[in-house]
């Protein structure tokens, strides 16, 4: 089985939960023998090491090729239309090698890609070439999939409601755009695959019939519903159920981790007001306890200064840069917070930090998207004072965190198995290579 796999990015290194999800997909689909070739943008300075890394899970074509710069991006949505987030990642280069890469399979002596797999909405129309492969001489149709990281109208309507003026009415008419841009392109796609039921349920809402269906004949619109349903899998994320933690302890009792990213406005949201509302509460109640921030993004020490700086504004706070590997950040007996209170999809960090050993407390939009319980797998807070009772709750049963570790690794292995994730993806793929592309359809 052959596959080619487009992303936004490149998933080396894997420093945040996108990457890493791909990472981690990649490598369970590689262990099934799907033979995958990736395209993807990447930086020029990292393409060398990138490929080196990617070369044991799939035949990387990584392109040199930046985002379009925010300015052009706004301006290309306002006279077109579309969202801006997919006019930011809209890259001739990688459509221009995905065309390559369909042409050499067509002419490689009758063998071809069996499914082009657009890894989130922003890669979806640079798999528009897969659509017109068909007419290469020698070729067949090869069905697209969409694996949707999240909802993005969902992130995108959410920022919206949190905000204000004129950002609410941009934020909004943003996420109006991404809904008619996912219902597009999952009505496009021959399957889509979603991260967790939640989404699955969310994109088959956005997916179903349009305004004025009302007038449908009902056996016409039970089938559309069925088409949609068949069409929307859902295939939680892989992770190896057990890795290494770091070997050296965080400064603390306990130590608490928090990961920042000024990229990604509904991460840097939570970091902030875990930083200045919740930590002080913390603190409080835990007069011993330290906060490592990871690529904060504000304050001394962040991703190019040194590393371990208290910051000057909040006492018990050291900021560090980001980590070289993501394990330096999951020392042992460390305390992981995820203060989200914008997500969608599944945190790759609530994975990663189960098969490390690490406990958590997360906020219950951290938590969603996977089936965790409050004292069974982490700990759920939303408030300071919800934040210092867990992690003080943490310091006085001393049984509580191995039962919160051994409950993570049960999760992650009744759910996120590599091996089940790759059986549901060879499975699907196979389906779909034994019909027409566009059997699917609505």
């Amino acid at each position: 089985m052959r596959v080619l796999w487009i992303a936004t990015k490149s998933p080396w290194p894997p420093r945040d939960g996108g990457r890493l999800l791909l990472t981690e997909s990649l490598r369970a689909v590689s262990a099934a023998g799907v033979a995958v070739t990736l395209v993807a943008p990447v930086e020029r300075g990292e393409r060398a090491a990138a490929e080196e890394a990617l070369r044991a899970v799939c035949e990387p074509r990584l392109v040199v090729a930046r985002q379009r710069p925010r300015a052009l991006a706004a301006l290309t949505s306002v006279l077109s239309g579309r969202p801006y987030s997919l006019a930011r990642h809209d890259r001739p280069t990688v459509l221009r090698a995905v065309e390559r890469e369909l042409r050499e399979s067509a002419r490689a002596g009758g063998i071809h890609f069996d499914a082009v797999v657009a890894e989130q909405l922003q890669a979806f129309a640079q798999s528009a070439a897969a659509e017109r492969s068909s007419d290469l001489p020698g070729a067949r149709p090869v069905p697209r999939i969409l694996r949707a990281q999240n909802v993005e109208s969902d992130l995108w309507r959410q920022l919206g409601e949190a905000s204000r003026g004129v950002v609410r009415a941009l934020l909004l008419r943003e996420a109006a755009r991404l809904a008619r841009a996912e219902r597009a392109a999952v009505g496009a796609a021959a399957a889509t695959i979603a991260l967790s039921a939640a989404d699955g349920e969310r994109l088959r809402a956005l997916a179903g019939p349009a305004q004025g269906s009302e007038r449908i004949d009902a056996r016409i619109q039970s089938h559309i519903h069925a088409r949609i349903h068949a069409n929307i899998q859902v295939l939680p994320p892989p992770f190896p159920g057990r890795l290494d933690a770091a070997g050296q302890r965080l400064a603390g009792s306990p130590a608490l981790v928090l990961f920042g990213s000024a990229g990604w406005e509904p991460n840097r949201r939570g970091e902030l007001r875990f930083v200045n509302e919740i930590w002080p509460r913390v603190r409080a109640a835990s007069p011993t306890a330290a906060l490592h921030w990871f690529a904060g993004s504000a304050g001394p020490g962040g991703s190019s200064g040194a590393s371990g700086v208290g910051h000057p504004d909040h006492p018990g706070v050291l900021v560090h840069r980001s980590p070289a590997t993501s394990a330096e950040a999951f020392a042992p007996g460390a305390i992981l917070v995820l203060p989200l209170d914008i997500a969608s999809g599944v945190r790759m960090r609530v994975l990663e930090a189960w098969a490390r050993g690490v406990v958590m407390v997360a906020s219950p939009e951290a938590a969603s998207g996977l089936d965790a319980a409050d004292g069974r797998e982490l700990l759920l807070a939303r408030s300071g004072p919800d934040y210092a009772q867990a992690i003080a709750r943490l310091a006085t049963d001393g049984g509580l965190a191995g039962r919160l570790i051994a409950g993570g690794r049960a999760r992650l292995a009744s759910d996120h198995a590599p091996e089940r994730f790759a059986a549901g993806f060879v499975a699907l793929v196979a389906q779909l290579a034994e019909r027409p592309a566009g059997a699917v359809r609505q």
